[in-house]
Formats: C-alpha cells, sequence, structure tokens
C-alpha cells in the first residue's frame, strides 16, 4: 500500500533529535508499505509563499516545506491547510498516489479532512499529546481536534491517552497503537561490566517543569549528603531550562556529579544509555514516554513515577521502582535503592519484551492491518 503521512516536523540533518517519534513510526510503517512524508511549518520571514524540497531518506520519500501566510489570510492555519495541498500537488507529480492518509496528531487532521474531501482517501490519526491526559485543550486546538471525527481510525498511543480524547467528546474507532522503537538502534550492552565503582544514571527528557529535572536535582542533593558513588548524565533541550538547571546544581554543590549534555541524537542517546546503569525520569504525567520504551529496550531498569501511560506499560515492578510524583524523598530512596540493586533486574528480558511490544516490525504490522480495514 501507499501512506501518506501529513506531520509538523520530520528529523532533519540540522535537527536531527527533532520529532523522532515521527520518523520511527513512518520507518515502521515503510517495512511493509510504500511511505511518503509530507511536513511542513511557518517561516514569517521569508517573501515566497511556500519553499518545498524532496528527498528520500531511507526509503521514505519526504517532503518539506515552509510557507508565510498572505495578506488575505488573518491565521497562520489557514496558510498551512493551503500548504498542505500545494505539497500533496507535488507528491502526486511525483508518482504518489496515497491510499491512506496518516496524520500525526490532532494538528495535522483538519488538512487530513480536507484531502479526504477532495480525493476521496479516507484518513486515520495518531495522537498522544499531553493536552488530552491533562484536559487542557484551548479552545482553537479543540476546534482542530475536532477534524479526529472525520477519521476512520483513531490510534491513541495509551488507555490514557484515549480517555483523554474521549473526555472531549470525540467518538470514533479506537485503535490503541504504542510508540515504536528501532531495537538495532536500542539494545542491551553485550560488553557491560556492573558493579563498577562509579555507578552511572542517564535521564532523557525535555527540560520542561513537569519532567521532574527539579525533583532529581533535589533527590541527588539528599543522596550525595549519603554517599559519593554515582553520576547522572541528563540529555535534552531547552537552552534557557538548561542554564537555570545547571545554576541549581552548582547551588546544590552537584557540578562533579550532575552533567547537561544538552540534545543528542538517537543514535547518541543508544550509545550513551548502552553506557548506563539505570534509567531515571520523576516526569508528573505522560501520555506514554518513548524514553522509558527505549531505557527497557537498551536493558536498563527503570527509576521512573506510576503516571498515565508509564504505569500501563511500564508498571510492572520487574521494569523498576514506580512512585508517585514529586516525592521527593521517596525519590531519593528510590535512586539510592537503585543504586545497589539495578544488577538483580532481569534487563535482557525486559529488553525481549520491547523488542516483541515496541520493535518496527510489531507495531508496523499492527498500523498496516488498520491501514487495509479502512480501504474500500
Amino acid at each position: 500500500m501507499k501512506i501518506l503521512f501529513l506531520a509538523h516536523s520530520y528529523p532533519n540533518k540540522d535537527n536531527p533529535a527533532e520529532a523522532t517519534f515521527n520518523r520511527s513510526v513512518a520507518s515502521a510503517v515503510s517495512l511493509f508499505n510504500e511511505v511518503a512524508v509530507i511536513c511542513g511549518r511557518k517561516n514569517k520571514e521569508q517573501k515566497e509563499l511556500y519553499k518545498f524540497s524532496i528527498s528520500r531518506e531511507d526509503k521514505i520519500l519526504i517532503l518539506r516545506f515552509t510557507y508565510r501566510k498572505t495578506l488575505f489570510q488573518q491565521h497562520y492555519f489557514s496558510a498551512q491547510l493551503k500548504s498542505m495541498l500545494t505539497a500533496f500537488k507535488k507528491l502526486e507529480n511525483e508518482g504518489f498516489i496515497p491510499q491512506v492518509i496518516q496524520a500525526i496528531g490532532f494538528q495535522m487532521t483538519a488538512a487530513a479532512a480536507l484531502l479526504k474531501k477532495k480525493n476521496g482517501i479516507p484518513f486515520v490519526v495518531s495522537e498522544g499529546q499531553e493536552e488530552f491526559i491533562l484536559r487542557s485543550l484551548s479552545r482553537k486546538n479543540l476546534e482542530k481536534a475536532s477534524f479526529m471525527r472525520a477519521a476512520a481510525a483513531i490510534m491513541p498511543i495509551s488507555k490514557a491517552s484515549q480517555e483523554g480524547i474521549k473526555s472531549y467528546g470525540i467518538k470514533g474507532r479506537f485503535e490503541i497503537v504504542p510508540g515504536t522503537i528501532n531495537t538495532n538502534l536500542f539494545f542491551p550492552s553485550p560488553n557491560k561490566n556492573p558493579g563498577g565503582k562509579l555507578k552511572k544514571i542517564i535521564t532523557v527528557a525535555r527540560l520542561g517543569f513537569h519532567k521532574g529535572i527539579a525533583d532529581i536535582l533535589e533527590a541527588l542533593r539528599l543522596l550525595s549528603k549519603k554517599r559519593d558513588d554515582f553520576i547522572c548524565k541528563i540529555i535534552g533541550g531547552g537552552e534557557k531550562e538548561k542554564e537555570k538547571y545547571e545554576s541549581t546544581a552548582k547551588k546544590y554543590q552537584l557540578t562533579s556529579r550532575v552533567f547537561f549534555l544538552g540534545r543528542k541524537s538517537a543514535e547518541e542517546i543508544a550509545e550513551i544509555m548502552r553506557d548506563s546503569d539505570f534509567f531515571l525520569l520523576p516526569t508528573h504525567f505522560e501520555a506514554f514516554g518513548n524514553v522509558f520504551m527505549e531505557a527497557a529496550a537498551s536493558g536498563l531498569p527503570i527509576v521512573g513515577t506510576n503516571v498515565d501511560g508509564v504505569a500501563e506499560y511500564f508498571g510492572n515492578p520487574g521494569f523498576g521502582i514506580f512512585i508517585p510524583p514529586q516525592n521527593i524523598g521517596l525519590l531519593a530512596e528510590s535512586v539510592n535503592y537503585m543504586l545497589d540493586h539495578y544488577s538483580e533486574y532481569p534487563t535482557e528480558q525486559n529488553a525481549r519484551w520491547a523488542k516483541e511490544k515496541f520493535g518496527y516490525e510489531t507495531v508496523g504490522k499492527q498500523l498496516t492491518e488498520i491501514y487495509r480495514s479502512v480501504v474500500k
């Protein structure tokens, strides 16, 4: 089948860590289908209405564009829709006529619905954004999300995400499809030697408040009064937040223990995970948590929180320790315990489970079955 993905963004040479979820899903689907991706974003500075570029990356045809709105368009939303239609025509000229359109996120469903109306192509939508978990959709975003009702299938990333979508009165055929992972990239280290003198903790997250980065620093401050046999590497974007947290680490005298590495590519993250002893992320809420999946596939036990999609997929004690969010004392105790017991977890078994549950082949097959079911 020919499947067209509509996405707000997609990894590129300048930013390989951007929207890796979108690339992973497209890669999984490309195992069994011919795939193209249209992705675009606004650029207020450019003079042209649209700028397009076409490339082929790992068998996937990528059409990227930037756009600006005209004097007659009040909102960039209208400009985006016009740009998507123009991009679709360009893709048709390349000989790619899709049988199913896959919208990534509710923001893409208006364009997908419009293409369905104009061309009779059914569309499905994958959704796992935090606004649904928090019940915090703005009126403007609720208008955009309403186009999900026209989808042949709505594919939330977890049960928690599904309940969030339904809470807004959005009905339809629901099929839960988890995130997916390249297990040729994320896998356990074959040469790890547990029990080293200096224990290595890894955290991967956007450096926002709700990811619990401040909680990590507070917990490690408490822990550093008891022991000095650990370091923690924190990977994630956000320069302003990075400066703030680095200042806090300095205040807590943790600069020799906590290192902020900034954004990293998936390849770099996978390598650092294999060199780590356990994964730490006390997130306050999470629709799914791709990084928990990556940690499990890399053979790392986890110290996390029992929230939403995390509890749904990884709450089994065999994966690690999961506690209520924003409990600094309990977080410090959990990290302290894991520092001494991480080697006791069935990490190779967990990695096999992650491969079977979230691997490209598993998720690619699941999505392909859904695509076939919506084509009449």
